[in-house]
Order: C-alpha cells, then structure tokens, then sequence
C-alpha cells in the first residue's frame, strides 16, 4: 500500500494500527500545508506588530500543520540566502532579535528550545564559530542546496509533530508521550520506546516489548531486585 507521509505524521499508536497491512510512506508532497503556509507567509512578510507572531506561535501550539508550515517558511528564507546571494537578510535579523529578545519563552513553550535554536539557525545561516554541513555558500550547487532543504524538511516534519495531539510514531520518537518534552537523556529515551534495528509490528518484538515491560512492573514493585 502507497500513501502520504501526511497520513503517517498522525497516525495513532494503537494495537489495531499495528495489526494493519504495512504501507510504503512517499515524502510529504509538494504543497500539502498550501493553506498554512500562506497564512504563516501573510503574518511574516506584512508583520507590523510583535503581538501578531505572538499569536502565530500559540497558533502553532495546537497546530502540527502550522507549525510544519512555519518551520517550512524559514527553510524557504534560509534558501534565499543562496538564490539571492545574500548572507544575512536584514530582515532576518530583525526576526531573530524578536525570536531571542521579545518571544523566547513563547517559542520555548510551544516548540522546545530546539525548535527555536532551528529557527534561528536557520536565520543565520547556521553561522557558529565553525562552518556546518548546513552553512550555504555561493559556490554551492543546487544539487547541494536541494540536498541539504531535503534534509531540514524531514527534520521540521519530526519538530512539528510535538503539535499533534495523540501520541504518534513522529512525535514519541523525539519528545516524552505524556509532557511533550524532549527527553535530557536522549539515547535512554529511544531504547524505552524501540528496539534497534526490528520492526516494531513484528510478533517477535512484541513479545520482546512485553516481557521488557512485564520485568520492569516487577523490579518497581521490588518483587525481584537487580543482581
């Protein structure tokens, strides 16, 4: 089965979804948030008043869309950045001092400091005291460009889901289900929620998640201790 990885970003974690045939997921197709997205373009572009953006985020709070769309907007600047050959837009900048000074607990709150420090990245063209994979130049091709766009989409589409209601396949891999907060211990965080390299739907990996589980239930309830 083929369908949109539109589907999938909220596709429910439920016994019966995992008894379903398995589908092939293509990427996000072009366009999908066209709506969205030119709501967050109409804020952005025409913005005279910082309550506006403030808006916008508590918007995206509640919004995977807005929020994929949102993220999609500032990769769309970040691009410019090498179609116009211009470092750092001024207006860019102006974003970043509202982001960082004016709506920093705000972006926090809705996105995680990790999404604000994209964001801003993004402005700034990934600019740090050393040069990043992410960095554009002038002398780049658009092959490379292309490649790197790619990449930050896919990355934006796993942010955005913190947004969604349920608990997904997206958002339970990079934040907690029940506080919708990145994990402090990230590598600990993965391995409670899957096992390496095995498919999450296979008969065998269930069983595997249940005794993991079940030995777990014992150890809290000090029914057995750890050698």
């Amino acid at each position: 089965n083929v369908t949109w990885i539109k589907q999938f970003q909220h596709l429910i974690i439920s016994d019966q979804r995992e008894r379903q045939t398995k589908n092939f997921f293509l990427p996000l197709s072009l366009f999908q948030y066209k709506k969205q997205f030119f709501h967050i373009d109409k804020t952005l572009t025409s913005l005279r008043v910082i309550n506006d953006f403030r808006y916008l985020i508590t918007q995206c709070g509640n919004d995977s869309r807005l929020t994929f769309s949102l993220y999609s907007w500032f990769i769309q600047y970040y691009s410019n950045i090498y179609t116009m050959n211009d470092n750092v837009n001024v207006n860019v900048n102006i974003y970043v001092k509202m982001i960082e000074d004016q709506l920093k607990d705000e972006f926090i709150l809705n996105f995680e400091p990790i999404g604000m420090e994209f964001i801003t990245s993004l402005c700034k063209n990934f600019k740090t005291n050393n040069s990043t994979y992410f960095q554009l130049s002038s002398n780049m091709s658009n092959n490379d460009v292309y490649l790197r766009v790619t990449v930050l989409r896919i990355f934006a589409l796993f942010l955005s889901s913190k947004c969604t209601k349920n608990v997904t396949y997206l958002n339970c891999l990079l934040f907690d289900v029940k506080t919708k907060k990145m994990s402090k211990k990230y590598l600990q965080h993965l391995q409670s929620i899957c096992l390496f390299g095995l498919c999450r739907m296979d008969p065998v990996v269930k069983q595997m998640e249940h005794v993991k589980k079940s030995v777990q239930e014992r150890l809290n309830e000090k029914k057995i201790s750890k050698q």
